[in-house]
């Protein structure tokens, strides 16, 4: 799913032919989640909880993050949305803002009125189908470099990156988002154009097609 990956199987299986598919996202079962109002500035964070970069960017997040981010807007909201979270993860919504909801039916509900999807993810490999659902859905994200790894992005265009541990970097980015609904708009319309024309599944199951039809003919 993404150039890192290719280059280790390859120093794994030099003689091997390979192609890199990226994921994708069904834009059409997510427009317009995004849309709505919200009083409070509200972040979500998306995945399933019993994967460990996804539970170890949660509790990184809500345990150093989050409070510094609550203390520049205090009404801030903090969901973490993933099924199965762990006893430590669901201990996370004892802290203010933050609500842990475990298995949901459906994370579009979530996206509604959300200032922004935030990734904070420290590990891990591949691609990241929260941040194609995020733009797919109209939601900012805020993203750390390696879990916006192996999308086409460009930072300040089409997704806000920041460094795990550069907590002013994330009070700068949310803040900046409250404060500024046009630089949402901006980062969701170019997000949007980007997954529609390069991520979504029908873009993607035609490459992986032409992939093997190469193949076959050479």
């Amino acid at each position: 799913c993404s150039e890192r990956e290719q280059a280790q199987l390859q120093r794994m299986a030099p003689d091997a032919r390979m192609a890199v598919i990226e994921n994708g996202v069904d834009t059409r079962y997510f427009a317009g989640s995004g849309a709505g109002d919200n009083p409070r500035p509200r972040l979500v964070f998306i995945g399933a909880m019993d994967y460990f970069p996804n539970s170890d960017a949660a509790l990184f997040f809500a345990n150093e993050i989050w409070p510094h981010i609550l203390r520049r807007l205090g009404n801030a909201e903090l969901t973490i949305v993933g099924a199965n979270p762990g006893p430590a993860v669901r201990a996370l919504g004892d802290l203010p803002g933050v609500t842990v909801t475990g298995t949901v039916p459906d994370v579009r509900p979530f996206y509604n009125g959300a200032l922004a999807a935030v990734v904070p993810l420290r590990t891990g490999g591949g691609t990241r189908l929260k941040i194609l659902e995020a733009m797919a859905a109209g939601v900012p994200v805020i993203s750390t470099p390696l879990g916006a790894e192996g999308l086409d992005i460009t930072n300040g265009k089409d997704v806000l990156l920041v460094k795990p541990d550069d907590i002013g970097g994330w009070i700068d980015r949310v803040a900046g988002l409250a404060a500024s609904p046009s630089l949402g708009a901006q980062l969701t319309d170019s997000a949007l154009r980007l997954v529609e024309t390069r991520y979504d599944w029908d873009r993607l199951g035609e490459k992986l097609r032409n992939t093997f039809e190469n193949w076959l003919m050479n």
